[in-house]
């Protein structure tokens, strides 16, 4: 099953355009993103926030047979590391988007607020060029 799993990992990395390899010790060539440094990442880091026997359960290790959660206790501790394993979090990229949006319309009404400042400013100068309106000067 590993092994299938690792083909299938190296068949979407070339998918998703990071399937380069490199030379290593100078025996051939080798991925740079393999399946099992992915496992490595997540073991490290589920295990650096704390979550050692978890991190072996996760990763289909047989881990110690003293090691018994229920699912729900399971759950709870990947919700914690859940964060620090996602790469791509489209919430963000909403929330960016959102805020592009946001950026645009106030773009959008300071201009409108420009054209209405010129327009008064021109307003007032016509006033003033026709008598109707004079000019004071505060010192």
């Amino acid at each position: 099953m590993y092994t299938d799993l690792s083909i299938n990992f190296g068949k979407m990395l070339e998918r998703i355009g990071k399937g380069g390899k490199e030379f290593r010790g100078g025996n051939g060539k080798y991925r740079s993103i393999t399946f099992h440094s992915l496992r490595r990442y997540v073991k490290t880091t589920i295990s650096d926030l704390g979550y050692r026997d978890y991190s072996e359960w996760f990763i289909s290790h047989s881990g110690s047979t003293y090691w018994r959660k229920k699912e729900s206790e399971k759950a709870e501790i990947f919700k914690k590391v859940e964060p620090y394993l996602t790469f791509l979090d489209f919430g963000l990229e909403r929330k960016g988007a959102d805020v592009q949006t946001k950026l645009q319309e106030k773009d959008k009404q300071i201009e409108a607020l420009v054209k209405k400042q010129e327009h008064f400013e021109q307003l007032i100068q016509s006033l003033i060029d026709s008598g109707q309106l004079k000019p004071t000067i505060k010192a």
